[in-house]
């Protein structure tokens, strides 16, 4: 599946089992983890430069407000991903240990417990690995032409949002985000994850703030899980309509659409992008609906994660 590690920008790595013992769909989201039979690492030389914290957090967090960076995603939707194969995504961790992730794909969370709030977007590469800054910019059909020539495609806001949670049992939960566009960035103009109906879900915060999920430095070398367990889930959509105005440059210009829908017949090689309708509509080739019932024009997305404290400017 080489169209997914070129996509994201980061690392890819297998995983079929959990804590549990039970299939990942069953468990997974929200959490997820090694294998109750993986073993020990008796090699540690890889991970000596990680940070000493239980989710290799750089920035420990105190007080209301915990500013994180997700570090490992678990995708099991939409389901021409998934049944291709398990996939975890695992961005870098500065300083870079065992993971070779990149620095690309950086999704950040602001949590202020007191106000009730989730402040959420992307950002660019950090220079130190610890410090992000939300984006406030866009992209624009100009910005894709340069990406990929000839491409057109719709402008999109990179800003955050910011949205109610609530807490019950331990585990917060979002309000609905209606939009939310997610860089990556392999250059200067990102590939973008254009997001509707987005969802945070079973999240649940170590005590002091710093993590959710945490890292098991003694089963690195567990591939299922590189000794990450997640602890929250991220639902939700992306429209055929806007996925097919986002090119994915190391794929041939290819657009989005046409990567998630993993069917030559539904794809026109000639504008590397999804077949539309005679009337310019495009056909029912998703496996979820917005904006109403029944119908088949966005895929969903579900994602188990896990996150560490980072400063957010």
């Amino acid at each position: 599946m080489r169209w997914i590690i070129v996509l994201f920008g980061i690392s890819v790595v297998g995983c079929e089992s959990t804590e549990t013992g039970t299939s990942p769909v069953e468990v997974c989201p929200p959490v997820c983890g090694r294998s109750p039979t993986a073993a020990k690492c008796s090699d540690f030389a890889k991970v000596q430069s990680c940070p000493d914290h239980p989710c290799m957090a750089p920035v420990a967090q105190h007080g209301d407000v915990s500013m994180l960076r997700i570090g490992r995603q678990l995708p099991v939707a939409p389901a021409s991903l998934v049944a291709i194969t398990r996939t975890a995504i695992n961005p870098n961790v500065n300083p870079r240990c065992f993971d070779s992730g990149r620095d690309g794909f950086n999704w950040l969370l602001r949590l202020d417990k007191k106000a009730g709030t989730l402040t959420t977007g992307g950002a660019r590469p950090a220079a130190d690995g610890r410090t992000y800054k939300y984006l406030d910019e866009g992209v624009d059909g100009f910005h894709l032409a340069v990406l990929c020539p000839g491409f057109v495609g719709a402008p999109l806001s990179l800003r955050p949002k910011t949205v109610a949670v609530t807490l019950a049992n331990g585990k917060y939960a979002s309000a609905l985000i209606d939009k939310l566009n997610i860089p990556i960035y392999s250059e200067s103009i990102p590939i973008v994850l254009p997001l509707t109906e987005v969802q945070f879900k079973d999240v649940q915060l170590s005590p002091d703030g710093s993590c959710i999920g945490s890292w098991e430095r003694d089963y690195w070398c567990d591939p299922d899980s590189l000794g990450w367990k997640t602890s929250g889930l991220i639902e939700g959509k992306i429209l055929v309509e806007d996925a097919d105005k986002m090119p994915v440059k190391s794929l041939g210009c290819r657009s989005l659409c046409a990567i998630l829908v993993d069917d030559s017949t539904k794809t026109d090689e000639a504008t590397q992008t999804c077949k539309k309708n005679p009337d310019g509509t495009y056909p029912e080739i998703g496996d979820t609906c917005i904006g109403g019932t029944g119908c088949k024009n966005a895929w969903q997305l579900r994602s188990s994660f896990g996150a560490y404290g980072v400063t957010i400017q």
